[in-house]
């Protein structure tokens, strides 16, 4: 058995190709939204946050052989979670890697303002060494909200999020007020963007360089013809012993070593 961890669009291409290839394999996710995304393509589907523990005890009970690791390219932990558990168990661990390109992009134009940080550590430190004090700040995702609650007062962030249960719940629970939630589905257009901008009064937008294929490209052009300063966290360095790069690759390395 094979345990893609997904949750991308990555892991919906790497289901389609074990389809064609008649494997059997399981697609973890770690929402309902990304459930009800990629149910009909996998084969099987589960919602699941693996720890290390849970992770292991599922390699044991699934019988897994192999991993696949699509998760996204910010999700660090649980790529070292993952990591050690297949080492742990005696498993292939493959990381199929999203290309993450430069922030010199062509998207970039002369009037455009950004910075690029190596952690979100860094980037709040940054805005609240700079920014003033009624700054308005557009963060995308909810992973950093209790950071950027504890640093800035909560009507200065607005927080753009997927439309999804486990969105609202952390933006709730964390006392997000509701007129600071902006609930779209990524991509989101750089003209919708930019219209949040100004809608909001935002002078600082903070998002991921997340790579080819995500929501990066119409973020970064949202920020030209736009007087926001642009806050971009680059993604940690994973080192991974096999590293795919396309189904292709892919299945010529299943082949390979009989999977």
């Amino acid at each position: 058995m094979i345990l893609i961890l997904g949750g991308t669009h990555e892991g919906r291409e790497i289901a389609e190709k074990l389809n064609q290839m008649d494997r059997d394999y399981i697609l973890s996710v770690t929402t309902t939204l990304g459930y009800d995304l990629y149910r009909e393509t996998a084969r099987q589907c589960v919602v699941q946050k693996f720890t290390e523990e849970t992770l292991s005890s599922f390699i044991q009970s699934e019988h897994i052989e192999l991993i696949i690791d699509a998760t996204h390219p910010h999700a660090a932990e649980i790529k070292k979670t993952a990591s050690r558990c297949a080492a742990k168990n005696h498993i292939a661990y493959w990381r199929y890697a999203r290309r993450v390109q430069s922030v010199a992009h062509p998207a970039v134009t002369s009037n455009t303002h950004f910075k690029t940080f190596e952690d979100i550590t860094a980037a709040i430190t940054y805005l609240k060494e700079t920014a003033a004090d009624d700054a308005r700040i557009l963060v995308t995702g909810t992973k950093h909200i209790p950071a950027f609650l504890e640093a800035f007062s909560p009507n200065q962030c607005v927080f753009r999020i997927m439309p999804g249960m486990e969105s609202m719940a952390a933006c709730i629970q964390n006392g997000v007020p509701t007129g600071n939630i902006i609930a779209v589905k990524a991509p989101c257009p750089a003209f919708l963007n930019r219209s949040f901008f100004k809608a909001y009064n935002i002078h600082y937008f903070v998002f991921k360089n997340s790579g080819a294929g995500s929501a990066f490209d119409a973020n970064l052009e949202s920020l030209s013809e736009s007087n926001v300063t642009g806050i971009i966290i680059e993604p940690e360095t994973i080192i991974s012993a096999v590293v795919i790069e396309n189904v292709s690759a892919l299945e010529a390395a299943m082949l390979q070593n009989h999977f």
